[in-house]
């Protein structure tokens, strides 16, 4: 059973932390689009998923454009907690 689930919105990133290994990706820059961001909400609903979803990794999700409609799917039945 999942319990927690990281779904990268973003791999871009403002901050410059010295302690963080973003700046080590190799791999393209980029966003998630919404569509592929709700069929993974939806997937995980189909799953009864209960745990938590994390919208970061290696990113600052709060940069994605589209930041608030994926936040506001994902919430809308209460499904699983939003970090």
């Amino acid at each position: 059973m999942l319990k927690v689930v990281f779904l990268e919105l973003t791999n871009h990133c403002n901050m410059d932390c010295s302690f963080c290994s973003n700046q080590l990706i190799t791999r393209p820059r980029g966003f998630i689009s919404p569509s592929l961001a709700k069929r993974v909400i939806d997937q995980l609903r189909e799953m009864d998923f209960k745990g938590t979803l994390i919208t970061s990794l290696m990113g600052e999700p709060l940069l994605h454009p589209d930041i608030k409609d994926i936040l506001l799917y994902s919430d809308t039945k209460d499904d699983f907690r939003n970090h």
